[in-house]
Parts: C-alpha cells; sequence; structure tokens
C-alpha cells in the first residue's frame, strides 16, 4: 500500500472512532423501546441519542391514512419496570402538529425528549400515541 493510501486510510479510521465516542450510558444501552400508534398517529421506531452531552429520545411519526386530524393527538413516555409497572409517564408533544396528507408521500412529525432523570429499575420505555385527554 503507498504511503499516501495508509494515511487516508489512518485518518478515515480516527474520524470514525471520534463519531462513536459519545456512546449511550448503559441504562440506554439495555433498555427496550416499544412503541403503540393511535389511530390518527402511527409511530416509527424512537431511539435514542446524545446531544449537548444529553440523553435524548427523539422519534418521527406520520398521519395515518384515514385520521382527520393529528391536532389533538400527543405522546406518552412511560418508564415501566420489569414487572411492567409505571415508574414515570411523561407527555410529549410532536411538530408539526397538523400532518397533512400529500400526495405520494407522507408528512411526518418530529418529537425528542431530553432524558434528565432516569427511574431506577427502568427495563422498557413505552412510546405510546393517542388522542385522548389525560386526567
Amino acid at each position: 500500500m503507498k504511503p499516501c493510501t495508509c494515511i487516508i486510510s489512518f485518518v478515515c479510521l480516527l474520524g470514525l472512532a471520534g463519531c462513536s465516542s459519545t456512546s449511550l450510558p448503559s441504562e440506554a444501552r439495555s433498555v427496550a423501546l416499544v412503541r403503540e400508534s393511535s389511530n390518527a398517529v402511527a409511530l416509527n421506531v424512537p431511539e435514542f441519542a446524545m446531544a449537548d452531552g444529553r440523553l435524548t429520545l427523539n422519534g418521527s411519526l406520520y398521519r395515518q391514512a384515514d385520521a382527520e386530524t393529528t391536532t389533538k393527538s400527543h405522546i406518552d413516555i412511560v418508564f415501566l419496570d420489569a414487572a411492567g409497572r409505571v415508574l414515570r409517564s411523561e407527555v410529549a408533544s410532536f411538530a408539526p402538529r397538523d400532518l397533512r396528507l400529500l400526495p405520494r408521500q407522507k408528512a411526518r412529525g418530529y418529537y425528542s425528549v431530553s432524558i434528565t432523570d432516569w427511574p431506577a429499575g427502568t427495563a422498557s420505555i413505552r412510546v405510546r400515541a393517542h388522542e385522548t385527554e389525560h386526567t
């Protein structure tokens, strides 16, 4: 291999190593993410990410074909233990609120939740879209 090619390969490997240096906390690597779509909103698979040194849960969604509107929809983020008991729950909204049906493509909405307090014993996180009010 030529010296120039070796140097370029080495620099590329260093760059890739730098990308993976911001790893997720161990709690996030072992938790199961479960999604539940609603009649109005279909959820894509949520993902953990690190943003500015903070753990976030990010996801995208789209309007179901037979839904009239998505403006009354929201997302619950529910932390569950291994027995399925609720440890913590919070409400998240997405943007844009009114996902329009477009010809030949789905209009996407996005949400991002910063996870500041990780409940001890969290085994799974349920991301649930729904249109009902909270009491």
